[in-house]
């Protein structure tokens, strides 16, 4: 149980609520008055603790015990199916007849929400190309590399256009 800061009544105070006037020391406006709620909330855990006593005084689920309006299984099947197939949202819900609300909710609760998440993306392949690495001072001036100067790897994603070129037993990973 769930009591906020501003509850007028814990369940320990409508059972004293209930047994005062059930004992006849207040009157249902009386009591009213005194826990400052309206007479009907008095009259309606007075009936309670009359039906069920203490138990009866606990807070209760909100939650509807059946839901009539819920989607069929053989709708939401489907379009977890449709979705399986790589259909946006708005696709299936033409397709299916539902709002695009009811695709949302039911791709949800399926746990396919994003086209990413029906199938892991390909990991991006990346392949390693030599340059030459030029001092910053002889690069500016369009002099050749000195001897100092190192051959090193950058990895970028390939294209058909560049064929991966294979480099020595040596592995560096710079970024371009």
């Amino acid at each position: 149980m769930n009591i906020h800061k501003n509850a007028r009544l814990t369940p320990l105070r409508r059972e004293e609520m209930a047994l005062s006037v059930i004992e006849g020391r207040l009157s249902q406006a009386h009591a009213a008055r005194v826990y400052g709620v309206s007479a009907k909330i008095v009259a309606r855990w007075v009936e309670r603790y009359k039906a069920e006593g203490s138990k009866g005084i606990i807070d209760r689920s909100s939650r509807p015990a059946r839901m009539p309006q819920a989607t069929a299984t053989s709708i939401a099947e489907r379009i977890v199916a449709l979705r399986r197939r790589r259909w946006t949202g708005s696709h299936i819900a033409m397709e299916v007849g539902v709002s695009p609300a009811t695709v949302s909710r039911v791709l949800k609760r399926a746990g396919l929400s994003r086209l990413s998440d029906i199938e892991p993306a390909e990991p991006v392949r990346r392949c390693v190309f030599p340059i030459l690495k030029m001092a910053s001072s002889d690069a500016k001036r369009g002099r050749p590399p000195t001897d100092d100067a190192q051959s090193e790897a950058v990895f970028r994603r390939c294209t058909e256009l560049d064929p991966p070129v294979v480099l020595p037993q040596r592995r560096v990973c710079a970024r371009r």
